[in-house]
């Protein structure tokens, strides 16, 4: 075979290739589509997926299969998709603790999201809520830095490295109060040593059972994480509304994230950034978010590493400041 003829039959296999990707990328999706969630069934991040996903089955035109593979503070999960093919088939929805915290708690050589993983975009924020039993003595953060110097305290979270966990350790650090972290599995069993009095407080996810509670006086409100007001509880302070020296720039919210095994094609990425912002739009889906108490957010992935680099940077800070481990 000639050079001519090399480079003509390579060009022209080429030429084909792209052809039929493009045709690809253009019918996409052509099959189901799993989204993992690496968190276990029933909890927010679990539940919004499913909503997500149940309304983008009819704008793909596919099913959107939601499959949970939870363990190991998300790591399973996120593992197991970052060994699928880049095709956007298998996507992964995830807290965003997999890149602001996981790496600074367990080190990227065990698992590096940079590395491993694409980032697509927003799918909602989230806040976390201060919260005591019903006749409690504290009544605000100001009486709560006030009994902390007189009692020994301690608070319970759905885990060390969850939300809860560093939005308390944050509010400790600036405060200089000092409280005993209690972690539980989870937030039910979380919320359910506060309800008991196993625990004098606790700094949870406001969801339906969480709300619950509060709405018939078992749990006191007493601040939010995040850097306003919930409609919801509208009485109900931010923390940052304190007037403990410190706290007015306190903001402390998280978000779900969508993420696909590194290399997927920015088509495919835009096509993901279109249908969830329209999702977003539907009232089923902001019927359902503020059900679950999370805020709709449509964000591309620019506007999901502007997010990771302004509030992954205050818990980048937390757990190093408050030597957070996880063993």
């Amino acid at each position: 075979m000639s050079i001519a003829s090399y480079f003509y039959k390579t060009s022209l296999a080429v030429g084909i290739s792209a052809v039929f990707s493009c045709a690809a990328l253009a019918q996409y999706p052509e099959k189901p589509i799993t989204l993992i969630v690496n968190y276990p069934a029933g909890g927010a991040l679990d539940l919004a997926t499913r909503v997500i996903a149940s309304h983008l089955s009819g704008q793909f035109g596919k099913p959107i299969v939601v499959e949970n593979k939870p363990g190991a503070s998300g790591l399973i999960g996120a593992e197991y998709v970052s060994h699928q093919k880049p095709d956007g088939y298998t996507l992964l929805a995830t807290i965003d603790s997999l890149v602001t915290v996981n790496p600074y708690i367990f080190g990227e050589k065990r698992f590096d999201p940079d590395k491993k993983l694409d980032l697509i975009g927003l799918l909602g924020t989230f806040d976390q809520v201060l919260l005591v039993p019903k006749d409690s003595p504290i009544k605000n953060i100001s009486s709560l830095v006030s009994l902390s110097k007189t009692k020994e305290l301690n608070y319970s979270s759905a885990g060390a490295g969850t939300p809860g966990h560093l939005a308390m350790e944050r509010l400790k650090l600036i405060t200089g109060i000092n409280i005993l972290h209690i972690p539980f599995n989870g937030n039910a069993p979380a919320l359910n040593a506060l309800l008991g009095k196993q625990v004098d407080i606790g700094f949870l996810a406001l969801g339906g059972s969480t709300l619950q509670h509060i709405s018939v006086g078992k749990l006191v409100p007493q601040a939010l994480s995040g850097k306003s007001r919930d409609p919801k509880l509208p009485d109900t302070p931010a923390v940052a509304e304190s007037s403990v020296v410190g706290l007015k720039d306190f903001d402390m919210q998280f978000a779900f994230l969508l993420m696909t095994p590194k290399g997927i094609d920015k088509e495919i990425a835009e096509k993901w950034n279109v249908a969830i912002a329209n999702a977003m739009q539907s009232e089923q889906v902001k019927t359902q978010f503020d059900n679950l108490n999370i805020h709709r957010v449509s964000g591309s992935e620019q506007e999901a590493q502007q997010w990771i680099s302004t509030y992954g940077s205050h818990i980048r800070d937390t757990i190093k400041n408050a030597k957070i481990t996880v063993e």
